[in-house]
C-alpha cells in the first residue's frame, strides 16, 4: 500500500510566521538581484539615471516642457465637416489663431 502524504494544508499551517526581519532580508536580496541584474544592461542604467536625476531635476526646477504658441497652416482643399472638426480643435494656448504670427511682425 502507499503511504497517503498529509494535506498541503498542514504544512501551510505549520510553517513560520515571517517576521519583520524576513522582509527586510527578502527586499534586500531582491534589491541586490535587481542591481546586479541591472549592471550588464547598459541602455537599462543610462535609463535609469536619466529618469532618477536630469528627468526629475527638470520638472523641480519649473522647466517647461510642453509646446505653446504652436503655428500650424491647414488647407482644406474638399471644405469637409472633418476638416473643419481639426481646425476648431487648435485652440489657444497651444496654438495660435490662423496669421497671428504675421499680425504680429507686421506692426
Amino acid at each position: 500500500m502507499i503511504p497517503v502524504s498529509a494535506p498541503r494544508t498542514a504544512k501551510l499551517a505549520e510553517a513560520r510566521k515571517m517576521t519583520l526581519r524576513d522582509h527586510v532580508l527578502n527586499t534586500f536580496r531582491l534589491v541586490i538581484k535587481e542591481l546586479r541584474s541591472i549592471r550588464s544592461d547598459p541602455t537599462m542604467l543610462v535609463l535609469v539615471i536619466y529618469a532618477f536625476s536630469i528627468s526629475v531635476n527638470t520638472v523641480a526646477t519649473g522647466a517647461v516642457t510642453e509646446a505653446t504658441n504652436l503655428s500650424v497652416g491647414i488647407v482644406d482643399e474638399d471644405g469637409s465637416d472633418l476638416s473643419r472638426q481639426i481646425a476648431e480643435g487648435l485652440v489657444r494656448p497651444t496654438f495660435q489663431p490662423p496669421g497671428a504670427d504675421n499680425r504680429a511682425r507686421d506692426r
